[in-house]
């Protein structure tokens, strides 16, 4: 592994292990969620409901962050246990802490809506679960490595961290598409 991936690596179980021991911040959760405009955690307004969305921040289940409307609280206390659930929040921390610390000589890390599991293909793709992971960079498919600090919520076998290519049980399955960043990092 080469020195950007053991920084990447070392990034990553860092990441993870903050994670495990609830030492992340919500703030960081949120700013990572904001600056990869992930709509399934950080949603801009849709005048469409904007009666709901006024209930929601009057009575505290929604409050509004850099424009941004974030859940309250982010997760119910008890429901989910780090790495259950949490590929949508883990991912853009991870994604922003690497970009941040600059050690992969101009590759952007980039979210991805994927899949963990088989799949088939018939008249549509079927992942078994669907999934968030990290993709260092666009590059060709036969070339894609990718970094998951969650995929063991699905598979007690897999690692706690995996960096390497994307392959089986990893897809970045056609149905989802890749999350572009926002690069106000």
């Amino acid at each position: 592994m080469d020195g950007g991936l053991e920084s990447v690596k070392r990034i990553s179980e860092h990441t993870r292990a903050e994670f495990e021991n609830g030492d992340i911040s919500e703030d960081e959760m949120i700013d990572s969620a904001i600056a990869y405009s992930w709509s399934s955690f950080a949603f801009t307004r849709n005048f469409t409901f904007q009666s709901e969305i006024e209930q929601q921040l009057a009575n505290g289940t929604l409050r509004e962050v850099k424009g941004n409307l974030i859940p309250v609280p982010l997760f119910l206390p008890n429901e989910t246990v780090f790495p259950e659930g949490y590929c949508n929040i883990a991912s853009p921390v991870l994604a922003q802490r690497i970009h941040k610390a600059n050690v992969l000589e101009g590759i952007t890390p980039t979210l991805i809506r994927g899949g963990y599991g088989e799949y088939e293909r018939a008249y549509s793709l079927y992942c078994k679960y669907q999934h968030t992971f990290v993709m260092l960079g666009r590059t060709s498919l036969s070339d894609k490595t990718i970094v998951d600090i969650t995929a063991d919520q699905f598979d007690f076998q897999a690692p706690s961290v995996y960096i390497g290519p994307l392959q089986n049980p990893w897809t970045d399955d056609p149905r989802f598409e890749d999350i572009d960043t926002g690069y106000g990092l």
